[in-house]
């Protein structure tokens, strides 16, 4: 005798069934409902009920509580398939068999007569893809892990980039929201105080845990900026640095210079030749010579280092520039000059 029972709240159906089944539960669902229903199958195979699973996927991701479900049904001599079918999994063609004579299906099946053809086509349908090609595969052994980031120290709000590289395992997790991720990947964040990102992989018998930290300084970026005196113009002009580990100028020997900073915030701010100084000030002096300056701005918490070094290099250099460009431009005249 077949019965055949078609529901909407297919979860609460199978957890209702399970616990009365006899002898044997077969089951096509997908991880959600696997993840769902997985301690209560793992409860009836040790009271002796023999367990078999199709888990059906859009993808090869497997969550961490899918994986310990899976070994632990395989440790207890149940049988789980793992199908990657996009097709199939978006029908929700799920349905479950107690004792061969039972069927509970979220669909509705149409175009059958009696409850034992649709019973007959489930069974058909299970038998199918329970074959041993689909037999679920978990890793074992060691798991190698790569997790790294373009920056351990931000700005609050400033982006930076996570990458991980993950192998021989079958379940990527990252906290703080991140969830389940392929084996390979990376991802662009901010955060606004110090976090802590942590990567979990698992396979059939190992559990890896990396960690990556990313520390917030609450002292915002300060601007040294740097003027050199055109006798020409009376008056100081702005110079770009070089921008590398020091930022580097170029000056005429004997030039005025005039270095200035201003710091928004509260703290203190020391140059290593000047001591400390005032947080919004200038210096100004004669060029003679190369000169270094490294400026640390502190607070309680964190601080900021910039270091400039100035070059002097000799006024005859600016004038054999200078002849350079007007003969430059003589040349260019001349070759455009009607004949």
């Amino acid at each position: 005798m077949y019965k055949y029972f078609q529901t909407q709240n297919l979860v609460g159906e199978l957890d209702k069934e399970i616990d009365n089944a006899s002898h044997l539960v077969q089951l096509i669902i997908d991880d959600f409902i696997f993840e769902k229903v997985g301690e209560n199958l793992i409860k009836r195979l040790n009271e002796g009920i023999s367990v078999e699973v199709v888990i059906v996927s859009k993808s090869n991701k497997k969550s961490i509580r899918l994986v310990n479900y899976s070994k632990e049904i395989i440790d207890l001599n149940g049988l789980v398939y793992f199908l990657i079918d996009k097709e199939t999994y978006n029908e929700d063609e799920y349905f479950a068999i107690f004792d061969k004579s039972y069927l509970i299906s979220q669909s509705i099946s149409k175009n059958f007569q009696s409850d034992e053809e649709i019973f007959r086509m489930k069974n058909t349908i299970f038998n199918f893809y329970s074959q041993s090609k689909n037999h679920i595969k978990l890793y074992s052994g060691n798991i190698d892990v790569l997790f790294e980031t373009d920056k351990t120290h931000v700005k609050k709000n400033e982006k930076f980039k996570i990458s991980w590289n993950v192998k021989n395992s079958h379940s990527v997790h990252i906290n703080k929201g991140i969830g389940n991720v392929d084996s390979i990947g990376s991802i662009i964040s901010s955060v606004q105080e110090d976090t802590s990102y942590k990567l979990t992989a698992v396979n059939k018998n190992k559990t890896k845990l990396q960690k990556l930290i990313i520390k917030v300084s609450d002292i915002e970026d300060f601007e040294i900026d740097l003027f050199v005196f055109d006798k020409d113009l009376n008056n100081y002009v702005k110079l770009s640095p070089k921008k590398e580990i020091v930022e580097k100028y170029a000056v005429y020997n004997g030039q005025k210079v005039k270095i200035s900073w201003d710091v928004p915030k509260v703290g203190k701010i020391f140059e290593s030749n000047l001591g400390e100084l005032k947080r919004n000030d200038k210096y100004e002096f004669i060029v003679n010579n190369r000169s270094d300056f490294v400026f640390t701005y502190f607070n309680l918490k964190n601080r900021k280092i910039k270091k400039i070094s100035i070059y002097p290099f000799a006024e005859t250099e600016k004038k054999k520039s200078v002849n350079k460009s007007i003969n430059y431009v003589k040349k260019l005249f001349n070759l455009f000059k009607p004949k």
